[in-house]
């Protein structure tokens, strides 16, 4: 019941920032590149797919983390047994952890990134790749690919 009610969630989701969304006209048939880096040739859905899934799993999984956990912690609550409400509790705050780290992908992926990078040209082509494949900004075209019929 419990993977029902989550995949249905997920769905829900899914369908939600899909349908809502002003771009989806830039899914159109004429395929376009951009680069990325050094990278030449990537395919424009690409980044915007990885932007899409970026999305979901930052905002999408903590929502559902949270929501099953207050539900959890409710029914415990309701049955009246101590032990259960201890064992909730436990999970709730590893949920809570994992939603914390899962919200902060990003942010830490930037940082670890600009740390190891050596100079500021790398810096700044991480950066850019970075904005371009989680947020589907500052993406550059490509100078091959494009004639391609």
């Amino acid at each position: 019941m419990k993977k029902k009610l989550f995949l249905v969630a997920y769905v829900l989701l899914m369908g939600f920032i899909l349908f809502n969304s002003e771009n989806l006209g830039q899914f159109g048939t004429a395929l376009e590149y951009v680069k990325c880096g050094t990278a030449n040739g990537i395919p424009k859905p690409v980044p915007q797919m990885t932007s899409i899934a970026f999305t979901i799993l930052i905002v999408g999984t903590p929502i559902v983390l949270i929501v099953f956990s207050i539900i959890a912690m409710v029914k415990a609550i309701s049955s009246g047994n101590p032990d259960d409400v201890v064992k909730v509790r436990g999970k709730l705050l590893k949920k809570i952890i994992a939603t914390v780290i899962i919200f902060l992908l990003a942010g830490i992926a930037r940082f670890a990134i600009n740390k190891v990078a050596t100079n500021t040209s790398d810096k700044n082509s991480a950066s850019k790749c970075i904005s371009c494949f989680l947020y589907n900004s500052n993406c550059e075209q490509s100078d091959s690919g494009n004639d391609v019929q």
